[in-house]
């Protein structure tokens, strides 16, 4: 038995984490291998008890777009003002959206910045509190909430978009990050996770603390008032894009995996 594990839940801080660490680490001792997506989702799967040398890392390609945009039009763009930010992910508490909104809200008063939401909102509550903090903050005029969007109009707001800003409590990967810096988006993120795998902090984007507000609108207010280093840090976005291993190098570290299983399973 090989599983695949994206995201556990024993990963989150809940209230209910001890019972999801003793469920996940029962159903584990059953695996003969694992196939994880980053690097962090190996280390908490090792700590519930799996040897290393059953598990693999196989990140996605996050190829999905691959738009082909160069160092030029990336530096034209980072000079356009506003500062507009793209949030994309279902509209739930640990995806950080209310930590954006209240960041955006903090930056430097003379910051121009724009936020558009991308996503399903699949908390109805938790949508309509941050649509009530975005009135309270008085940034109506600066936040736009699209719903979800099919993969072309996806395409069009990545490519419209100066960075890529989901401050998630945790992320088992975050492929979204992967996704953006195709189109030259630096990313900001949450250091708890599978992100610090994809955004080197200070290169290819800025890493934060969980709920850290203070944080994201200090990253605002250095990519909106330094445009050559937003410019700078878009193109090493990109470049850090183009090393993602594809799914043919991908399919041949699973591959390699499934070959010592099966090897181990005829030596016993």
């Amino acid at each position: 038995i090989v599983s695949i594990v994206h995201h556990l839940r024993a990963s989150e801080n809940r209230r209910l984490r001890p019972l999801y660490r003793a469920v996940e680490r029962r159903y584990l001792r059953g695996v003969d291998g694992v196939v994880c997506n980053s690097t962090v989702t190996r280390d908490v799967v090792t700590g519930l008890g799996v040897d290393a040398e059953q598990t693999v890392v196989a990140p996605p390609a996050g190829d999905r777009f691959d738009p082909q945009i160069d160092s030029d039009a990336i530096a034209d763009r980072a000079h356009e003002n506003p500062l507009r930010l793209l949030f994309v992910g279902n509209i739930t508490p640990r995806k950080g959206l209310a930590t954006l909104i209240d960041g955006l809200a903090a930056a430097d008063a003379d910051v121009d910045a724009e936020l558009t939401v991308v996503g399903q909102p699949v908390d109805e509550g938790y949508v309509e509190r941050c649509r009530e903090r975005v009135a309270d903050l008085g940034l109506k005029n600066r936040v736009e909430f699209t719903g979800g969007i099919d993969d072309d109009d996806l395409a069009a707001a990545f490519r419209e978009h100066h960075a890529l800003a989901v401050p998630s409590r945790y992320e088992g990967y975050g492929l979204v990050y992967i996704e953006g810096m195709s189109f030259g988006l630096p990313a900001i993120a949450s250091r708890a996770g599978g992100a610090t795998d994809i955004v080197t902090d200070g290169e290819t984007g800025f890493l934060v603390d969980p709920d850290d507000s203070v944080a994201v609108a200090d990253a605002i207010t250095t990519l909106a008032e330094d445009r050559k280093r937003l410019a700078t840090m878009g193109q090493a976005a990109r470049e850090r894009y183009e090393a993602q291993p594809d799914w043919t190098e991908t399919a041949e570290r699973v591959r390699q995996l499934l070959a010592d299983v099966v090897d181990r399973a005829d030596e016993s």
